[in-house]
């Protein structure tokens, strides 16, 4: 406390001499006598204080601290203000900022470990100004092309002709054994009727009937007068790659007693064409159960032979029916009929369906 004292005694003694000194510049600076003459403001006049009062007020107003006047400490502006509890804020310099930043890590997934970049490509965002071109949709390959008629190309063959060709043919392709090109074919016993007329009739009325289901029809022959050896019926439909082959005949023995359908099948042990025996087989049993369902005829079943060279000659499967026996008067008579005919062809139609697997559509 007595040091504070001092402290403000010493001030106010420096306050009241600067203050006179300023009195003493400002009365007399230029007065000619040299002489300090009052300071006068008109009507009020200021009386100078001399230096021992000021000095005496000044050191009263220092004891007063000691009552309930206090007077704050001057402030040193070459000292630094701190607070009771605070510490000065330090402003880090830029290079010392940039210091102090932590480095990055890489990035660690939870149980892969560190990921480096060589082990990961970054992910590319579009821009707003960039558009999403979609890939190319691959090209279909070439389709092989299909056969005529889509796959559903029948070829029918009618049995025999008016006009048979002469000379003879191999039985199949290699075979030694030869056989007549072609024969003019059995009877009826009761209409008269040739077996190259009915088959012809009835193949006409097949074609129509296959076309209408959505099949594309070859006939080997359309005229009693053509001339065609059983090899070369045989060629037009391996040339056209016929899905089907269908042979149409009618059988004659020489007793009237005989009756029912019967379909002619290569066997499997046929030396010519050994490769389509299984879906000459299938064909056959279709046809046979279709005909006579459709029919009521006799069902006689398949016979198998390799006697035949329409079929020996034959790359495609292949079925030679047997219509009925016109040896039978009987049954000569009802194959001859408009309402029969119409029921052999559907029989023979849904056989090669159910062949084709179409049946129903």
């Amino acid at each position: 406390m007595i040091r504070r004292k001092r402290r403000k005694s010493l001030t106010a003694y420096l306050l009241v001499a600067v203050l006179a000194i300023c009195l003493l510049i400002t009365g007399c600076g230029n007065s000619p006598e040299g002489d300090a003459a009052p300071l006068t403001a008109g009507r009020n006049a200021v009386e100078p204080i001399p230096a021992e009062e000021l000095a005496l007020r000044y050191e009263k107003a220092g004891d007063a601290e000691n009552t309930d006047i206090s007077v704050p400490e001057p402030v040193s502006l070459e000292e630094p203000l701190t607070g009771p509890e605070t510490e000065p804020a330090a402003i880090p310099e830029p290079e010392a900022a940039a210091e102090a930043e932590p480095e990055q890590e890489p990035v660690s997934g939870p149980d892969t470990g560190t990921v480096s970049e060589s082990e990961t490509e970054p992910e590319t965002a579009l821009t707003p100004t960039e558009e999403t071109v979609p890939a190319p949709e691959p090209e279909e390959a070439p389709q092989p092309a299909a056969v005529q008629g889509g796959g559903r190309l029948i070829v029918i063959d009618p049995g025999h002709s008016a006009n048979i060709p002469s000379g003879s043919e191999p039985l199949g392709p290699g075979a030694t054994e030869m056989k007549a090109k072609d024969a003019v074919g059995t009877r009826g016993t009761a209409t008269g009727v040739m077996e190259y007329e009915l088959v012809l009739n009835v193949s006409l009325l097949l074609q129509n009937e296959l076309t209408a289901r959505g099949y594309t029809v070859l006939m080997t022959r359309t005229s009693n007068s053509d001339s065609v050896s059983c090899m070369e019926r045989a060629q037009t439909a391996n040339n056209a790659g016929a899905s089907v082959f269908i042979r149409i005949h009618a059988d004659g023995v020489d007793s009237p007693s005989p009756h029912g359908a019967s379909v002619l099948c290569i066997s499997s042990a046929n030396p010519y064409t050994p490769s389509t025996y299984a879906a000459c087989r299938r064909l056959s049993e279709a046809l046979i159960s279709s005909y006579c369902a459709a029919t009521g005829c006799y069902n006689r079943g398949v016979v198998e032979t390799d006697a035949m060279s329409g079929n020996n000659w034959s790359r495609v499967p292949t079925a030679l029916i047997e219509l009925g026996f016109m040896t039978n008067p009987e049954e000569d008579v009802l194959m001859s009929s408009a309402d029969y005919q119409a029921k052999m062809v559907k029989g023979i139609a849904d056989g090669i369906d159910i062949y084709m697997g179409t049946a129903g559509q």
